[in-house]
């Protein structure tokens, strides 16, 4: 009998279903990789400030919740006139902003050390051999300011040796903000340095108001989502030094009640960023310090801020705000002309907004610089 050969179905059933398992089951489905782990990244919106936008994982929570849409930011810059380092220890606000933001109590401020040299310096963010002011104001009239009243002093300019004057700073922070299309606004206490924020002369936007006008105005300005520098001057830490003596019991009861005034401000502050206004950046710091009373044959000796005594040329300086680090002290040196450069870098201006510039952004404050 002729054998009968073996049939291939069931060795063909088998081959095709082994084949189904190998691309089904243990492999799974061709073509189609293993899904790759999860990535979350915290969504910032592209037009908003540099230092926002940088801002990743592990940056500061609070820097990140305070990232808006459209870029808004604005800065208010106030200078404590005559604020030595070591009124900080009766200011309880001190204290509090540390914790919030970057700080040092070692700014140095342009040798000869008075206000209108180092406010100078400040707004237009160059040395004074660059803007031309190396001596206090002469006394062409009184240090006072009405509004609508021109103040007679034209700053920023350099004598050559044959008399003949060249201007050599056209434009300080304030201009240069207003230039790039937003509102400025600023209140001082001392009329000179009016001149110093307009070099062109012009008062628009500028007020000289008391303790109660300033605070109003800046609680005011921060209502105002299109007003985005705001540069305040606080004169009564000076005004005590001189009549009573740096770092005496009469200036130590002023610096109390400047806590409390900058209490005031941040508080209006918080309240207008709860409402939705600009996310603000504060940045505090002083012209210049004061040498302390010293005795001589029985009598309090008032130095005043005596130029270039080593208690004058350093000072507070502090920021606090979105993207700004917290709880830290810096270790570079800052100088007053950095502060210019940082408040462009802030509003997203270009350092060249300013020409002569001397300074550099403090880029060390910002969580990713």
């Amino acid at each position: 009998m002729k054998q009968q050969q073996p049939s291939l179905i069931p060795y063909l059933l088998a081959f095709f279903a082994l084949a189904a398992c190998v691309t089904f089951g243990v492999m799974g489905p061709r073509n189609l990789p293993p899904p790759a782990a999860a990535s979350v990244k915290p969504h910032v919106h592209p037009d908003a400030a540099p230092q926002l936008a940088e801002a990743m994982p592990d940056a500061a929570p609070q820097a990140q919740s305070q990232a808006k849409a459209g870029g808004r930011n604005r800065v208010i810059l106030i200078t404590l006139d005559g604020w030595h380092v070591r009124l900080t220890d009766r200011m309880p606000v001190w204290k509090e902003m540390t914790a919030a933001g970057s700080w040092t109590l070692k700014a140095q401020v342009p040798r000869g050390a008075t206000t209108v040299i180092s406010h100078a310096a400040l707004y237009s963010g160059a040395d004074p051999k660059v803007n031309g002011v190396v001596r206090e104001l002469e006394n062409t009239g009184p240090d006072t300011h009405v509004h609508g009243v021109k103040f007679r002093w034209t700053p920023f300019k350099k004598v050559a040796d044959d008399g003949t004057v060249t201007y050599t700073v056209n434009d300080t922070v304030f201009t240069a903000v207003e230039k790039s299309g937003y509102k400025v606004r600023a209140v001082v206490q001392k009329g000179k340095l009016v001149g110093e924020l307009r070099p062109d002369g012009s008062e628009a936007g500028i007020d000289v108001y008391g303790d109660a006008g300033l605070i109003k105005a800046a609680c005011a300005s921060v209502k105002d989502d299109d007003m985005r520098l705001v540069i305040l001057h606080i004169g009564s830490p000076d005004g005590a030094g001189h009549n009573h003596g740096w770092l005496s019991d009469e200036q130590y009861r002023v610096a109390e009640q400047v806590s409390g005034q900058l209490q005031t401000i941040r508080q209006c502050l918080a309240d207008a960023e709860a409402a939705g206004g600009v996310p603000t950046t504060l940045i505090v710091t002083s012209d210049h310090g004061g040498t302390p009373n010293t005795v001589v044959d029985g009598k309090i000796k008032k130095h005043g801020h005596g130029a270039n005594n080593p208690d004058n040329l350093t000072v507070p300086w502090i920021i606090v705000g979105p993207g700004i680090k917290q709880g830290y002290e810096i270790q570079a040196s800052v100088r007053l002309v950095d502060t210019a450069p940082t408040i462009l870098r802030i509003l997203g201006i270009p350092a060249s907004s300013i020409p002569t510039l001397s300074g550099v952004s403090v880029d060390e404050v910002f969580v990713r610089p």
